[in-house]
Parts: structure tokens; C-alpha cells; sequence
């Protein structure tokens, strides 16, 4: 199955209330943030879908379904026949007046005549605004597999976009070989069809740091930076800590698995600090160049508080003669390097949750390896839990004092095999039976 499908919830067409009765809203026209174009809308979900149905056609890679979610007030006939046929050209119907899918489906129907493109098979699927997730069934078994699937979320009621967005991750869980394409929202005011890709994908991210701090996995996270060119060095260094942790737990090499631990904690820190002081200082440039032109009272920092702390942080920078445009593009020269996406942006604020969940720092390693133990056991890693307790528990035991040797004339051999010293804890008295 190879089908290129548009997917989004239908939504209400709102005439308005004027002197000659009830009339359709304006039309307007809209384009694509990067594609442009010029795409027109009087109902919520046109210009998206015209949108998606032109570029499938210029890739050589067509929309085929329309698949939506269909309200029944979108099935009631409101809107004036003799409206629709004044935006519609060559639009007939016997009715007096015909619904808001008829409506939309002969206003696509025109764009795709007009345009020389395939008009896609419409699938509406029903939807109770009041009761939501009943369609996620239907929704999902009319998908499939093998599919490429955009999706539009700018109809329908404002939790829709919830809605889509459980789909979209059921769809990425389930459904063998489909993919998810451009995720659109029309901005009104500004007449423009943005991506909202990065929002959607910030639901993976979360789950990439469930994944680790709940099963101790850290494939989701490496699959979710991969490739990415702007994710800067200490989120770097901190997924391969965590991959490096993660990969010695699943193969319980547990020798040195506790330095594996200190450098996940470590980069932890190093990140938090690193990236809160590029967020800082974006800030900080933002605010001076948001202020250039309008001072503002209710900011942290005046524009002269901001100006006089950036000179201080670029002492070899002289600012002098700059004003204005040309004074923003400096600052704006001076802001890139500190510049992070939304994924890092949300990564560097659930750090001190990812933390919180972590292995506990400790004042000694032993310390550390009974923390390890706790965590793997109670994280459904029994096996790793047992390993690490088999092959490490003894010396961390008697490090801590724990045990002492029945006859203090004994020492231990500093090369004794950890199984040894497992064995050896059965010839042992109990020094402190507080473990935990």
C-alpha cells in the first residue's frame, strides 16, 4: 500500500450574521511558510489540504485519500445553496442549502480541476466532539499500513489537535511501514500554513527519556538526535553517556558499570549548566533586540541593562554608531551560536526530572552500587539487578563494613575473583545489618 493520505479533523463552517442575512466568510488566500505558493480558504481545512494536494502533485507523489473526522454538525445542511454556487463555479444542487462537507469537498473539487491534479477518495470517519477517542478505532483501522500520512490540525474543536496527536503516535507504534509527513496549521492573522513537525516530535522526546529512566533503554533517544546537525555538544555528550550506560546494562558487563553511572550524572550537570547559559544568553540578546525601537517597563532587564551587560560579555566588541536595523543584526550575529531548538530547548528543562529519576549520587562508590542494584530492581531489570548484585555486592559490602572477617589477621587478595569474595561473605559475621 502506497497511499499518500491527508488526514484531519473537518471543521464547522461559521456564517456570519450581517444586515443582508447570513453570509459565508471572506475568502482569503494563504501560502506555505517555505513552499509559498497561494492557496485560497473560506472553510478552516482548504488552503492545508490544496496545499498538500499541489506539492504531492509537484513531487510525483499525489494525495489519494482525504481521510477525516467528520462531526454531525458538519452533515446539517447550513450553508445557502445559491452562497455556495457564488464560490464555486459550475457548483449545482437542488437543495436550498447543502452542508460544510459538501461544501468543502466541492471547493477542493474545483481546486483540483483547476489545477490539474487527481481529486483524492474522501473517507470521513465519525466524531463526537463530546466523546473523541471513540474514533480513534475506526480512525486507525482505516489508515493501514504502508502509508505516508500528513496531517492538518487546523479544524475541528481545539482538543482535536489532541486527538491527532494519540494518532499520530499510534500510527508510528503500530502501523508496519507508514510514515508521517508535513503536520500543518494555517495561522489566520497571518494568512500563512506553517509546519508543526517539532511540536509533534517533542511527544517522542518525552517518551525517548521515559524509555531511559523507566527500562534503563536509550535507543529511542539516540534514533531522536541522530543525524540532527544543530543539537549542540553537551546533548551530545550526555546521549552517548547514556547510551554507553545503557548498552553495558543490557549486556550486564558490570565491572566498571559504576563509572558508566558517574559519567551519565556528570554530563547531566555539565549539560544543565552549559546549555542554561546559551539559554541565558539568548535571552539576553532577544530582549535588547526586542527593545531596540520600544523600551519596555515590564521586561527583567531595560534595553540599557541589557546593552550594558552584552558589552560586558564581548569587551573586544565595540558597539558604538550602531543603532537601529543595523544594531539588530549585530546582536543577531552575536545570538546565533546560542541559538537551540525546541527538542533541546524541552530536553534542557526535563533534565532535573531526568535526574530525579536517575541512579542518586553518592558519597562512595559502594554506596553507588547498592543505589544501582535498587534502581535496576525496581525497574523491571531483575536480571541486571542480580548480576550486579552477584558479581559486585561482596567488595561493596565489605567496603562499607558491612561484614568483618571472622579472624582480623586475614587479609583479602586484592585479586580475588568477585565470586570468591561472594563465597568468602558466608565465612563472615554481620558488622551492620542496616543495608539500605
Amino acid at each position: 500500500m502506497n497511499d499518500n493520505i491527508a488526514l484531519f479533523v473537518l471543521g464547522n463552517l461559521f456564517l456570519k450574521d450581517t444586515d443582508e442575512g447570513r453570509l459565508l466568510p471572506d475568502e482569503a488566500r494563504y501560502k506555505h511558510e517555505t513552499y509559498g505558493g497561494s492557496f485560497s480558504g473560506i472553510q478552516a481545512n482548504e488552503a492545508p489540504i490544496e496545499y498538500l494536494i499541489q506539492s504531492g502533485k509537484d513531487a510525483g507523489k499525489p494525495i489519494t485519500d482525504v481521510i477525516y473526522l467528520c462531526p454531525d454538525s458538519c452533515l446539517a445542511p447550513n450553508v445557502p445553496t445559491a452562497q455556495a454556487k457564488a464560490v464555486i463555479p459550475g457548483f449545482s444542487a437542488a437543495d436550498d442549502a447543502i452542508s460544510t462537507e459538501e461544501f468543502f469537498l466541492e471547493r477542493i473539487r474545483n481546486f483540483c480541476a483547476a489545477n490539474g491534479c487527481a481529486m483524492p477518495t474522501a473517507s470521513p470517519v465519525p466524531f463526537n466532539p463530546l466523546r473523541p477517542a471513540d474514533s480513534l478505532d475506526d480512525l486507525v483501522e482505516i489508515l493501514g499500513t504502508g502509508a505516508h500520512i500528513s496531517i492538518d490540525i487546523t479544524g475541528g474543536p481545539r482538543d482535536a489537535v489532541i486527538l491527532l496527536a494519540l494518532a499520530a503516535q499510534i500510527i508510528k507504534m503500530g502501523a508496519k511501514g507508514t510514515t508521517i509527513g508535513e503536520v500543518l496549521y494555517t495561522n489566520f492573522n497571518e494568512k500563512t500554513i506553517y509546519k508543526q513537525n517539532n511540536s509533534f516530535d517533542l511527544i517522542d522526546l518525552v517518551n525517548a527519556i521515559d524509555a531511559f529512566t523507566d527500562y534503563g533503554r536509550a535507543d529511542q533517544l539516540k534514533d531522536f538526535f541522530h543525524g540532527n546537525p544543530y543539537i549542540k555538544e553537551p546533548t551530545k555528550r550526555l546521549c552517548k553517556a547514556m547510551e554507553a550506560f545503557a548498552d553495558a546494562l543490557a549486556l550486564c558487563q558490570v565491572d566498571n558499570i559504576e563509572d558508566k553511572v558517574l559519567r551519565v550524572q556528570q554530563c547531566l550537570d555539565e549539560t544543565e549548566e552549559e546549555l542554561g547559559g546559551l539559554k541565558e544568553a539568548y535571552k539576553l540578546y532577544t530582549n535588547a533586540i526586542e527593545q531596540i525601537d520600544d523600551d519596555s517597563e515590564v521586561r527583567e532587564r531595560s534595553f540599557l541593562e541589557a546593552m550594558d551587560e552584552i558589552t560586558s560579555l564581548n569587551p573586544s566588541k565595540d558597539f558604538t554608531g550602531y543603532e537601529g536595523a543595523e544594531l539588530a543584526r549585530e546582536l543577531d550575529k552575536l545570538r546565533k551560536p546560542a541559538m537551540m531548538n525546541r527538542a533541546e530547548l524541552l530536553f534542557l528543562s526535563l533534565i532535573p526530572a531526568l535526574r530525579e529519576k536517575f541512579i542518586p549520587s553518592t558519597a562512595d562508590q559502594a554506596t553507588l552500587i547498592l543505589e544501582l542494584i535498587k534502581w535496576c530492581s525496581n525497574h523491571q531489570m531483575v536480571i541486571q539487578a542480580l548480576c550486579i548484585y552477584r558479581e559486585r555486592i561482596g567488595q561493596c559490602l565489605l567496603e562499607k563494613g558491612y561484614f568483618a572477617p571472622l579472624d582480623a589477621a586475614d587479609e583479602l587478595d586484592e585479586d580475588k575473583r568477585s565470586d570468591e569474595i561472594c563465597d568468602l561473605l558466608l565465612n563472615c559475621s554481620f558488622a551492620n545489618r542496616n543495608l539500605f
